[in-house]
């Protein structure tokens, strides 16, 4: 049997979600037990906000709108992906990674 579970922080957000084979025991951490119906719609609503996210990082890129245009309870996120480094691009015939390739 599969139980699902959410953890809360102090504040009472949802920091995390997850199933396991045992039943979920209300701890100190902040884990709760919680139906397939309210893991689904947690589920939901974390693709939800990835596309979300996804959607103003692009939009910011393309130059169709500023940092200052996303909404305040995205922004945050969206400029530490905006700011990151881009990843190095493997410049070997195989694709995996220069260091691998170097150490090969």
């Amino acid at each position: 049997m599969t139980y699902y579970y959410k953890r809360v922080n102090a504040d009472g957000k949802v920091i995390m979600i997850g199933t396991q084979s045992s039943p979920v025991a209300p701890n100190k951490i902040g884990n709760e037990a919680i139906t397939e119906e309210e893991y689904n719609a947690l589920v939901d609503e974390i693709k939800s906000q990835a596309a979300n996210v996804q959607d103003y990082v692009n939009r910011v890129r393309a130059g169709d709108i500023t940092l200052e245009d996303v909404p305040s309870d995205y922004r945050p996120e969206i400029e530490v992906i905006i700011n990151a480094p881009a990843p190095e691009e493997p410049n070997n015939p195989y694709g995996i990674p220069n260091e691998k390739y170097e150490e090969i």
